[in-house]
């Protein structure tokens, strides 16, 4: 081997070298940077933390089963990622504020509560039986120092509620507070068993809301056939309902009505105590069970049921002969639609 040949090996040993050394180098100066970056990463995410200066004090029956100072050292020491432990235990309120309170309830039993800014109470009972001082004293720590970091951590942005339309009506008032006007009409259907007499026809009524009640003033006028023969029936009365039930979309209600009536039986020899007279009074008394529902914005369909009886007696002589009186029970049924209108500024009795 000849100088030329070994001046060569030298070359590409030392290029080789040059190159590994760079490497190193290299490797050496992006690994401190690295390392700094991932230290300073936990910093950061540190600093955007609350701070929470934490204000301890301790019952005179916690103070003397636990050294306060060594508790407090190891309760520092818990909450070295979030706050620092005051060396009072008053000072002025905040919003990065926790007021920490230990009390020994049982000789067995610790209370721990906490409250951090204007937040509520938490509180939290441990058992300590047969632990050592120093083991309690630990767990303790340990319990009060998560019950901090519960307390001060961010609280969840509530979910903004859109108020529902009430195109519906769903809100609709409570029946204490209606106060209107109401027109109804009727078709009414009566069963006078006495006499089998049925008797049906139209009727009317005005009223007044006032809260639960509500009060009206009534007419019909009603035609039918029976033992008595063609009757003719006109009344007119009052009629009190009570809401028991009320919903947005339907309602039920209790009451009773009272009226006086003129009864003519068409062809009849004689009806009431006056002979040759085709005509007479009475009058009755019905007691009222309503179940409506709503099928406009003011407006309601209703049925009621009506058990009742005639209150005076009317004797009656037919056309043949026969003889009775019209007497005894009422079974009527109606069908009706109310029409209210609501007195209160800007509202309407829905119920």
């Amino acid at each position: 081997m000849g100088w030329p040949t070994t001046l060569a090996c030298a070359h590409r040993f030392l290029s080789a070298n040059r190159l590994t050394v760079a490497l190193c180098l290299a490797v050496v100066s992006i690994a401190p940077r690295a390392t700094a970056q991932q230290a300073a990463q936990p910093d950061a995410a540190r600093s955007h933390r609350p701070f929470v200066e934490v204000r301890l004090a301790m019952s005179a029956a916690a103070s003397q089963r636990f050294a306060e100072p060594r508790f407090r050292r190891l309760l520092a020491i818990e909450l070295e990622d979030t706050g620092h432990l005051a060396a009072q235990p008053t000072g002025p309120l905040g919003d990065q504020v926790a007021v920490v309170w230990i009390d020994l309830a049982a000789p067995d039993q610790v209370t721990i509560e906490v409250r951090f800014a204007s937040r509520p109470v938490a509180r939290r009972s441990l058992a300590i039986a047969n632990m050592r001082n120093d083991v309690a004293e630990r767990l303790i720590a340990l319990a009060t120092a998560e019950m901090i970091r519960s307390q001060s951590r961010p609280e969840r942005p509530r979910r903004p509620v859109c108020p529902k339309e009430n195109n519906n009506h769903e809100e609709a008032l409570p029946g204490e507070a209606r106060l209107g006007l109401v027109w109804s009409g009727e078709a009414a259907g009566v069963w006078l068993p006495a006499t089998s007499t049925y008797l049906a026809g139209p009727g009317g009524a005005v009223g007044v809301l006032v809260g639960p009640l509500e009060q009206r003033l009534f007419g019909r006028w009603l035609v039918g056939d029976g033992d008595t023969g063609t009757t003719r029936w006109f009344e007119a009365g009052v009629a009190v309902r009570h809401l028991l039930i009320g919903r947005p979309r339907w309602r039920f209600s209790l009451g009773a009505a009272a009226s006086a009536a003129l009864v003519r039986m068409v062809g009849a020899r004689s009806v009431g105590s006056d002979t040759g007279a085709d005509d007479s009074w009475t009058a009755r008394g019905a007691g009222q069970l309503m179940l409506e529902g709503r099928v406009a914005r003011n407006a309601w369909l209703g049925i009621a049921l009506e058990p009742g009886a005639v209150l005076h007696r009317v004797p009656f002589e037919t056309a043949a002969g026969t003889q009775g009186a019209l007497r005894g029970a009422w079974l009527g049924v109606s069908v009706s639609l109310a029409v209210e209108h609501g007195l209160r500024p800007d509202s309407t009795p829905t119920h």
